[in-house]
């Protein structure tokens, strides 16, 4: 097997960076990639600051921007609970609902729909669903909703999946609003009856969550999560 070029001045343009993005390791690698970390064949790879100092083949270097790119997505996802009044793009907003319908869900049914409110003209009656101020202080507002009847149903104990399904939709939308520049709130303590008035749910329609949508007017605090040691187990319970 060959090595890698000889080290240049310059990959994509940039010194010590492939696909534009800095290739300095950071973090702590999964333990099944860090024998191939520490071997001479990604060691010969980097200058001494921890850069790529030779061009990566153009499929792998499309593949590890975009590795990057989504863990810096999820990284900067936060919980907006302040909104500037700019509207949103009719481009931007197409695109987040487009995103939503992509989203998997049990044997492809979508028992899911979701309802865009205009804000402006409606804060009060909005303000009864969910009473935070500044859930009306975005143009827009997202009501996430499920239709039981058309989810997916495990045949050997009856569980419904489209809380799930409506869930992940939930997920792809606020993320694609994040890669926008746009922020989110999930939200599942609202007032479920007045949604129903509100939005003019029919019967068989269930409201799972609320979102604000518009430009964040603050600014992300530190994401506290558990550690994966408290969350995830291997092979059993």
């Amino acid at each position: 097997m060959e090595g890698p070029p000889p080290c240049g001045p310059e990959v994509d343009g940039q010194t010590g960076r492939h696909g534009g993005r800095p290739s300095t390791l950071q973090g702590k690698p999964q333990p099944w990639a860090q024998s191939w970390l520490d071997g001479p064949d990604f060691q010969n790879c980097l200058n001494a600051d921890g850069a790529f100092c030779w061009q990566l083949p153009a499929e792998l270097s499309q593949i590890a921007g975009l590795i990057m790119e989504y863990f810096d997505l999820i990284q900067k996802r936060y919980s907006v609970r302040a909104y500037k009044p700019d509207p949103v793009e009719d481009a931007k907003l197409a695109k987040i609902l487009e995103a939503a319908r992509l989203a998997p869900t049990g044997a492809n049914r979508q028992p899911f729909q979701l309802i865009v409110v205009h804000v402006k003209g409606r804060e009060a009656e909005l303000r009864r669903v969910y009473h935070r101020e500044w859930f009306t202080q975005a143009p827009l507002v997202i009501c996430a909703c499920g239709l039981p009847a058309q989810g997916w149903v495990r045949g050997m104990d009856g569980f419904n999946c489209t809380v799930v399904d409506v869930t992940i939709a939930m997920d792809h939308l606020i993320l694609a609003a994040t890669d926008l520049g746009l922020g989110t709130c999930w939200i599942a303590a609202f007032d479920v009856a007045a949604a129903r008035r509100v939005f003019g749910l029919p019967h068989g329609v269930e409201p799972i969550a609320l979102t604000p949508l518009g430009y964040p007017a603050d600014q992300p605090g530190p994401k506290e999560r558990k550690p994966l040691t408290e969350l995830v187990r291997y092979e059993r319970w």
